[in-house]
């Protein structure tokens, strides 16, 4: 759990740094961190089994989940900006 917290404290930065005026990059940041931490950087640190000791719905409702937060991040943070 601490693992997912400080990539989780980590992505808000870095989303406002990637964040340019769009919300679609955001929602890709988010599917690649998924990809990157979920798929690689936990198996390499022993905190999950290998990927394909998962079932493919596993790993699509991960990136989807990803997705979805990083889209919701990007409306909020989008809310005040003038179009």
């Amino acid at each position: 759990m601490a693992a997912h917290y400080a990539f989780g404290a980590t992505g808000g930065p870095a989303t406002l740094v990637l964040r340019s005026r769009a919300i679609a990059p955001v929602a890709a940041a988010g599917t690649s961190m998924s990809l990157v931490v979920d798929e690689g950087v936990n198996t390499a640190l022993g905190l999950t089994p290998p990927p394909h000791e998962f079932p493919l719905p596993a790993h699509l409702s991960g990136s989807a989940a990803h997705a979805v937060d990083g889209l919701a991040l990007g409306l909020l943070l989008g809310a005040g900006d003038e179009r």
